[in-house]
Order: structure tokens, then sequence, then C-alpha cells
């Protein structure tokens, strides 16, 4: 399921505004902000603009995506969805994962969309980094789990300590 609050610090960040859009593309990032992984880049993709998520995928995905209850659209060719997305919602600047798209799948963008592309750098990593209260919580009860599972099968503590 889409991660709200992710989203919503996700856009905070990148300060969209009702010009501009972001591709996600990395599956790591996709993962972070659905819940939703596909194998490699462009499998699953996730188009976010100022109000709205768009979940773009190709048929290999479309049973996995119908079970999650989320909105999705199965593309024929990707390249050419979201070109019809970006002029659907006048989109006239597109923040890609530059550090992680392809040259290849670059020059198709470029070719397809006559608008500015721009490189968001490392901040999807970043804002993945950042863990909110809840997160952490839910960090440190696995780890104790983990934990007093390792002592109850070789009486050790994972790391020597308890947290």
């Amino acid at each position: 399921m889409l991660n709200r609050c992710r989203l919503q610090a996700f856009r905070k960040k990148i300060e969209l505004t009702s010009s501009q859009a972001v591709l996600v593309h990395n599956q790591e990032n996709v993962f972070y902000l659905s819940g939703m992984r596909g194998l490699t880049d462009f499998d699953i993709v996730l188009l976010l603009t100022q109000d709205q998520e768009y979940i773009l995928t190709n048929i290999l995905y479309e049973e996995y995506l119908s079970k999650s209850k989320l909105d999705y659209q199965v593309c024929n060719n990707i390249f050419q969805d979201i070109k019809q997305l970006i002029s659907a919602n006048k989109i006239q600047k597109l923040w890609i994962e530059g550090q992680h798209l392809p040259f290849d799948s670059y020059q198709k963008l470029k070719a397809n969309l006559e608008i500015e592309i721009a490189t968001m750098g490392n901040l999807p990593k970043a804002i993945r980094m950042y863990k909110s209260p809840q997160e952490v919580e839910q960090i440190k009860s696995c780890l104790l789990y983990t934990s007093d599972a390792a002592d109850e099968e070789d009486s050790v503590d994972l790391g020597g300590r308890r947290i």
C-alpha cells in the first residue's frame, strides 16, 4: 500500500509545484514509497505529481498489483504512457533518479518528452535513511525478537548486548 507519510515527506523535500512531477523507477525507492517491488528498474514505476500518484507497470506485474488494491496502469510502452500522463497533467519539469537511470532510458525519456528533465541526486536515498519514531520502534521490536531467538538457539546475544 502507498505510504502516505513517506509520499508527503518526499513531495515536501523535492518541493513539487503543480507543474512538476517525479519519476521513481529505482525499485528500492518504489518499494519504500509503495510497498511494491519489481525485479529491475522500470518494472514498476511511480509518477508523482503534486497531488496524484500513478503506478505504471508491464503486464508481468498485473496479478501482483491486482492483489494490492492499489490503482495502477498496465503499459504496453511505459515511456509512451509517461508521456501521456505528463501531457494530461500539464507537467513542465520532470525530476528523475539520475544516478540510477541507464543512459538508454534517459535517451528514451528525452526523445519522448519536450519538457525540462532534472535529477534529484541522492534525495530518495537520503529520505529513505530517515526513520519516523514509529519505524524506529518497529526496528527495535524486530531486533529484540531476533536477539531473543538467537539467545534461545545458541545462548548468545546478537552484538553481545541487549537493546
